[in-house]
């Protein structure tokens, strides 16, 4: 008697175990390649120069440096952790973030567990929220808060779902309140977690219907009580807010609107691209991710992975030998309608976790953490499709599983190596300033000369050089100006996103903001004053144009210090500058090829590649559906892109198209110079343009293309909209048969 009822208890804790085996070697699978390369690409510089400056403070208040965001208190205790553990590189951020992934698959896998009442159909849920594709920012340290608050939240649903089943009322209040201090901590984390409030309620609908759910709740609301509890305890701490004039970040996003009128313009992007994303549009660039950018060893590697994890679920079934039995059983027990309210329920949680986004214009315009919480609703969604698909017959469901499992995880690799190679490259430039700047010295100034054109976009340090400087060194970096290319564009923009310029004098440099201009809606603008610093108070490094800063005088003695001391500096030094080899990531995706150069500002929605050159305006995303395409505005005369090419022999031909050339007098002032030495184009359409380019023209190496078009300085100093350039050799035509 004693061993049958252990039986149970024992079958459950072996598919427990599974289920936490494939959920941990899923986050496996999407480290592998890339071990901790991932470094701080944004804000997370802003967070740690504060740290630098001020100590590693846990929550933000209105005394804090980051009083802005108070509404979210804890916003950045997952980074002061991470940076309490291990101060000098990112190693705790990457053990974080893993841990936080973890917790979301495991907390989805519960509550999918408690809706459908498989520990295997909740397993496949939890993948699925793991691997989920429309969003763009799971994997990456700006978003370390968002899915902690993602986590805890799931974790305390899937909690709250047990409380509501458990038999005696002391169980019931400890795991109640323990959920309830859950929600509360997810959303001082992240206040977009909140309308997560009604998911333990949506998932007994989605499982028993709306009369069998509000019918337990009469009978048991006590979990439920204590839930809402701690969503009014969030309410109860904005209420009491101490007042300020600082105004909230939140509060920034619908300034000049009220609330209402931000909504209801911006409901109808709910369906498009919210739900469009949410349910199918990550799939379809999921798919196309996989055709487009992994090479044969990378299509190994996901295929591989992703039966790892469907193998992974069929041992779940197989450690209860009851599974298949009960499995049948319960699939007997689902009918159309469960289906399609599981279905429905989904929508309503995408919406629920998209929604908030809808009062940021901005926020609509991406995908980087706006679909992060849309992934709960999105996940389920998709479940209940391949619960349908069971109903046809198991070897066909799990072909589908296997399916979406391949999908996502290319994806989320995807986008890690996207990650990482701006990580990358953002290491190797501050590993080049780091070894020629001693550090800050009173009243001076550093001017960065970057002729890589490197510097000169948000994802590369153009606004956070000065932030990951103060956090190298430990101290305040007050003064940095960065001046790209061979125009010395200077990196302040001014409202219109227009960079100014860099003058080098003999005793002094002058810096110049980009002059007036005048548009439609646009109130006249008043010359800002140059700004000026002597020569003497200059600390001047020349980046070369592959990146290369030129030799300092006197930095040997520092420079030994890097190698061998044993400060702060020189750990960070080692632990997050330092060279780290090739990594396995190189091998997953297409190589580039060499002998060409393409350019489009980004093939995959949000996922901007960085321009290289200056002049250009970050990329601007429209289409609509499953369509998406990357273009931007020039904003300096001339511009210039920079590539690396490694040219054949013989002429080459340069191609592109404008999306907007904005009249005919901008259309005819088009110049293209590669190099130095003029191309000459020959317009195809409006937009659409054509030119030869002689073999003498290119070089082996560093390649700078130039483009010159009259700014109309009566519509905000614009003239053309660049969508894609491609330079390639000139393919031969086929000789007749």
């Amino acid at each position: 008697m004693k061993s049958t009822k252990r039986m149970p208890s024992m079958e459950g804790r072996l598919q427990g175990l599974a289920a936490t085996i494939v959920l941990a070697a899923a986050c496996a699978i999407l480290w592998l390649p890339f071990g901790f390369r991932l470094s701080g690409l944004i804000e997370e510089w802003d967070v740690l120069a504060h740290f630098a400056e001020h100590g590693t403070f846990f929550v933000v208040d209105s005394t804090t440096p980051l009083a802005a965001h108070r509404l979210r208190p804890f916003t950045v205790l997952p980074h002061a952790i991470a940076h309490w553990l291990t101060p000098n590189s990112f190693d705790a951020w990457n053990w974080l973030l893993i841990a936080a992934v973890f917790l979301k698959g495991w907390g989805a896998s519960m509550v999918g567990h408690g809706i459908t009442r498989s520990r295997r159909w909740g397993l496949v849920f939890g993948l699925l929220v793991i691997l989920y594709p429309a969003d763009t920012m799971q994997l990456a340290f700006r978003g370390l808060h968002i899915n902690w608050s993602m986590a805890l939240v799931l974790v305390g649903s899937a909690w709250l779902l047990r409380a509501q089943e458990a038999r005696t009322p002391r169980r019931r209040l400890g795991i109640g309140v323990a959920a309830s201090a859950l929600l509360l901590i997810s959303v001082l984390l992240y206040e977009v977690s909140l309308p997560m409030l009604l998911l333990p309620v949506l998932a007994l609908i989605a499982r028993d219907g709306v009369r069998k759910t509000l019918q337990a709740i009469r009978c048991g609301p006590g979990p439920l009580a204590l839930w809402g509890a701690g969503a009014l305890a969030y309410v109860a701490y904005v209420l009491l807010l101490p007042a300020t004039t600082e105004q909230t970040y939140q509060g920034t996003l619908t300034a000049g609107h009220s609330v209402f009128q931000a909504l209801l313009a911006a409901l109808p992007k709910l369906f498009d691209p919210g739900l469009v994303r949410s349910i199918a549009g990550g799939w379809v660039d999921a798919l196309a991710m996989l055709r487009a950018e992994f090479g044969g060893f990378g299509r190994f590697y996901v295929c591989l992975a992703a039966g790892a994890l469907t193998a992974g679920l069929l041992t779940v079934a197989a450690a209860d030998p009851r599974a298949p039995s009960s499995e049948s059983a319960t699939l007997k027990r689902v009918d159309a309608a469960s289906l399609v309210r599981m279905g429905c329920i989904g929508l309503l949680l995408v919406a629920l976790g998209y929604g908030p986004f809808l009062f940021s214009a901005s926020h609509i315009a991406i995908t980087q953490r706006t679909y992060l919480f849309a992934a709960i609703g999105g996940s389920l969604f998709a479940l209940a499709c391949l619960r349908g698909v069971a109903l046809l017959g198991r070897p066909l469901a799990s072909a589908c599983v296997f399916a979406l499992l391949t999908l996502g995880v290319s994806v989320q690799l995807f986008q890690f190596d996207h990650y990482v190679s701006i990580a990358e490259r953002q290491r190797k430039i501050l590993k080049a300033v780091v070894e020629n700047f001693e550090g800050p010295q009173p009243g001076k100034a550093l001017i960065v000369k970057d002729a890589s054109g490197q510097l000169n976009h948000t994802w590369m340090l153009r606004d956070h050089l000065k932030l990951a400087l103060t956090y190298f060194y430990g101290v305040r970096i007050k003064d940095v100006q960065i001046c790209l290319g061979r125009n010395l564009a200077w990196q302040q923009l001014d409202a219109l996103a227009r960079p100014g310029t860099c003058v080098e004098q003999a005793d002094r440099w002058v810096f110049s903001h980009a002059p007036p201009v005048s548009g439609p809606g646009m109130a006249p603008a008043e010359p800002e004053s140059d700004r000026t610093v002597p020569k003497s108070d200059a600390i001047v490094l020349d980046m070369q144009s592959d990146g290369v800063i030129a030799a300092q005088t006197g930095v040997a003695r520092h420079r030994n210090e890097l190698a061998n001391g044993a400060s702060a500096l020189s750990a960070r030094y080692h632990q997050i500058l330092a060279d780290r080899g090739d990594r396995l990531s190189s091998r997953l995706f297409k190589p580039h090829s060499p002998e060409s150069f393409l350019w489009d500002f980004g093939r995959w929605w949000n996922l901007d590649v960085p321009t290289r050159g200056s002049g250009w305006r970050e990329a601007e995303w429209t289409g609509q559906f499953f369509t998406r395409t990357a273009s931007a505005w020039k904003t300096q005369d001339p511009a210039s892109l920079i590539f690396d090419l490694k040219p054949l022999a013989g002429a080459y031909v340069l191609e592109g198209r404008f999306e907007v050339v904005l009249n005919e007098a901008v259309r005819r002032s088009v110049a293209l110079r590669l190099n130095g030495q003029p191309v000459e184009i020959q317009w195809l359409d409006s937009g659409s343009f054509r030119g030869s380019v002689p073999q003498a023209a290119l070089r082996t190496g560093v390649n700078t293309l130039e483009l010159a078009a009259a700014p109309d300085n009566t519509y905000y100093g614009l003239s053309v909209k660049l969508d894609r350039v491609a330079l390639h050799p000139n393919a031969p035509k086929n000789s007749a048969p």
